[in-house]
């Protein structure tokens, strides 16, 4: 009896085991990822000219390159991460026919942009999905014409977004993230990142 109890226990065992094996290797693996890369950013935002009685609203324009970093959780058909840049360029103004800001071009600025998000793998490289975009700016809007106001957006920015994200291969991939802050007013952020 003791030897039929140590038998069943044993074939219990080695079921259980096989069990708990099969159900390690049929479960999806989640990897951790890492990226570094360099882009471009550009966009477009309202801008209110006013002199006077006269007010007129036109828009301001930025672009310059990006830094960026990349932290993201693979599942076999999802990504879910965070994409994170620091940028600079110039802006300028426009868009007015009646109002003119005249020393309104090749304004300095910089600033920071997150943009969490969560994508679906359509195929093996590539992948579609959308986010949320907030952007901080700084830039000195103030004209040398003192009766000239203007009210420029400032502060934190935030707007959905799009991304769509194509992998060259294990370690390159190409992103391009688009947010949508309103009729006229839209980001567009291309980088190139390198997987590590």
């Amino acid at each position: 009896m003791p030897l039929f109890k140590c038998v069943l226990l044993f074939a219990v065992f080695c079921i259980g085991s096989f069990g708990h094996a099969q159900a390690v290797r049929s479960a999806p693996k989640i990897r951790f990822g890492t990226s570094v890369g360099v882009g471009y950013i550009q966009w477009n935002e309202k801008m209110v000219l006013n002199q006077g009685s006269v007010s007129e609203t036109g828009f301001a324009a930025y672009s310059g390159p990006a830094i960026n970093t990349d932290i993201n959780w693979n599942g076999s058909w999802w990504m879910l991460g965070t994409h994170l840049a620091a940028a600079a360029g110039k802006a300028a103004s426009g868009g007015t026919r009646n109002l003119e800001f005249t020393d309104g071009t090749n304004r300095s600025w910089y600033g920071f942009v997150i943009n969490p998000y969560a994508l679906y793998r359509i195929k093996s490289r590539f992948l579609l999905g959308g986010g949320y975009i907030s952007r901080l700016t700084w830039v000195d809007w103030e004209p040398s014409d003192q009766t000239l106001k203007i009210e420029a957006q400032s502060g934190i920015q935030g707007a959905p977004s799009l991304q769509l994200r194509y992998r060259i291969s294990s370690k390159l991939e190409f992103v391009n993230s688009f947010g949508f802050f309103g009729p006229t007013e839209t980001q567009w952020i291309l980088s190139a990142n390198w997987n590590l």
